[in-house]
């Protein structure tokens, strides 16, 4: 049965809609609005991506985080949540759909598998490990002696 398509012609894929994205934002702290921290920043994040933000300290990479976790809001523009406004939603919800991985992360005086409960209270065996292989560090917890 004859699809329709040529071989070695382009398809045209229409891409997935994205899960945040910031449109025009512009963003100063309160407490320093001379110093701008965004001024018009677009970004688009679709869903399967893997994103790493990076650059020099003091350039706006943990800002763009707050903003995300809803710990400041845009001055200017919006930032989307699968296609809505995040000013419209519950905060406490859009952070229990989000999860981060810092670059220097914190960890309480208990056992590691203790430490991923903290993000799932009531977690089983099964789920700490399933969240460590997916933070791809099974494999290095398990090199642990204890």
């Amino acid at each position: 049965e004859d699809d329709g398509i040529v071989p070695g012609e382009e398809i045209e894929v229409e891409a997935a809609a994205p899960v945040l994205r910031f449109r025009d934002v512009h963003f100063h702290y309160p407490s320093r609005p001379e110093n701008k921290i965004f001024r018009g920043l677009n970004l688009s994040v679709r869903e399967g991506e893997t994103l790493a933000i990076v650059g020099p300290s003091g350039q706006g990479k943990s800002t763009l985080i707050q903003l995300i976790e809803a710990f400041y809001r845009p001055t200017k523009g919006t930032l989307e949540f699968q296609g809505v406004n995040m000013e419209e939603l519950n905060v406490r919800w859009v952070r229990e759909q989000l999860a981060l991985v810092s670059q220097e992360p914190v960890l309480f005086d208990c056992s590691i598998g203790e430490n991923i409960r903290f993000g799932r209270p009531g977690a089983s065996q099964a789920d700490v490990e399933w969240a460590a292989r997916e933070a791809n560090a099974h494999d290095f917890i398990v090199g642990f002696p204890d």
